[in-house]
Order: C-alpha cells, then structure tokens, then sequence
C-alpha cells in the first residue's frame, strides 16, 4: 500500500507527463459498436498470434480504406487486450490519432501520453522518470522535454518492465510528416524491445506502407458477418420491422452487402 506522500508524488509526475486521455474516445466508440462484430479481426491468425506468443514478430499492422472500419476495430482490440493485460498482468497504452486533433499529438505528446498510461497501473515510475521529474520541478526556466529527452524515458520504461501492448489507431491521421516520421523511428525501435508489442492501424499510405513492409499485417475491409450484424440490429430497431419478413430481410442484407465495396458498418446508426 503506498503511503499518502508517495502516492500525490506519482500522481503528480504522471500529470506533469501527460493529462491527456484517451480513454474517453475509447469509451465513446465502444458505445456505438454493434454487439457481436469485429470477431473476425481477432480470430485472424495473425492476431493472436501477434497478442501471445513471444516467439512472432511484435509489430502487427492493420490497414485499410477510409471508412473500413478501422477504429472501431482498434476499440475491439484495446478491449480484448485489456482482459489479456489483466489476466497476464501486463501494461497497455494507446493513442487515438484524429484529423481536427493535430496540436494534441506531436511526437513529444504521443510518447509523454504513453508513459503515462503504462506507468499508471500497477504502481511504477522509474528512476529516471522520477529523476527527471525532479529537475524539471527545481529547474526555475521550466524548458520543456525534447523529444528526444521524451522518447528516451518511454524507451527506457519499455525495457524495465515486464510485456507491455500498445494501440496506435489511424497513425494516417498524424499528418504532419516529420512527426510521423519520428513516430515511425519509435516504432522501429520497439521492434528491439522483446516484451514490447505494438499494434497501428491506418490507411496504406505509402510512407507507412514502406515501414511495415516486413511486418505481418491485416487488411481492414468490409467483413460479412459484420455487415449482417450491422443490418440486423438497424432493421430491429426500426419502425418498419414488423413488415419486414423473412425474404425482404434476406434482400436488403445481399443488396447491402454487394454494395459495401470494403466499406465496414459495425457502429450503430446515429
């Protein structure tokens, strides 16, 4: 049990590292997911074993076209990867990257951000991060991080710890492209990091595509059981559902299913 002291000191270095959170974003998409969809993602034989053995390669790269469904499917493995990380007593983190979101996801932020949430439960801040953060406060300039200095610490923590899993959805969406390149040289890097397992999704834009290229991947699409489940729920919950028999659901669902051209559908309608 943590005395009162040390505990306002961790709480007060983990804000001093990011008050950035996520997981409201992650909260939000869930609550739109239809119920049932995106297993198909998690039974694809590339995931689980990205997810469990130690002995596959620990970059997973999930691409597709815009609207294919790839952030809801994120939500889907943040939380299959939270029973695992509970269950293995393991570390996550993950990052949504957003368009109209573009002040809020520098290099420096994305690294800061993660640390943050791989360091806040269990308990753990590494001397480094703690030596750091004690400059810092003593430091009358109050210069912030470089992030090099930043990426060093989310490094360093990487290697200290036990298996830690992170999430980075639509990587695409960061669109400033020497903080995608960085962000990128941080992926790489991880590669090096045996206990550490990163996942992205993004649309196959060719400066990504080239840095996974030798890294198992998943393509993102339209997937049937999906769909079905989508039209389904919305012909339940409409108000013409009891004229529509049997043969006129069947309709709809081919219609719209050879319609979809890789376009996913697993959030509830609006």
């Amino acid at each position: 049990m943590e005395s009162d002291s040390l505990s306002k000191k961790r709480e007060d270095v983990l804000s001093w590292l990011s008050t950035l959170d996520h997981s409201q974003r992650y909260h939000a998409i869930r609550s739109l997911r239809v119920e049932g969809t995106g297993k198909w993602l998690l039974n694809h034989s590339n995931y689980p074993s990205w997810r469990d053995d130690k002995a596959s390669p620990n970059i997973l790269w999930c691409h597709g076209i815009q609207g294919a469904g790839k952030t809801f499917l994120a939500s889907t493995i943040i939380y299959d990867l939270q029973s695992s990380v509970t269950r293995k007593a393991s570390r996550m983190g993950f990052f949504y990257f957003e368009h109209q979101n573009q002040s809020t996801q520098s290099p420096d932020q994305v690294f800061a951000n993660l640390i943050r949430q791989i360091l806040a439960n269990p308990t753990y801040i590494s001397q480094d991060i703690a030596n750091t953060f004690e400059k810092m406060k003593q430091s009358s300039q109050k210069i912030p991080l470089r992030t090099e200095d930043v990426l060093q610490l989310l490094l360093g923590s990487l290697r200290e710890l036990g298996s830690v899993f992170i999430v980075m959805d639509a990587l695409d969406e960061c669109e400033n492209s020497d903080h995608l390149g960085k962000i990128l040289a941080f992926i790489q890097k991880a590669r090096e990091i045996e206990n550490t397992r990163v996942l992205v999704t993004s649309r196959p834009y060719p400066l990504i595509k080239e840095a996974f290229d030798d890294s198992p991947n998943i393509t993102i699409q339209a997937d049937g059981s999906d769909i079905r489940g989508y039209v389904q729920h919305s012909l339940r919950n409409c108000e013409l559902n009891d004229d529509i028999d049997d043969s006129l659901n069947d309709k709809i669902n081919t219609a719209i299913l050879n319609s979809a051209n890789g376009i996913g559908t697993i959030a509830r309608p609006l």
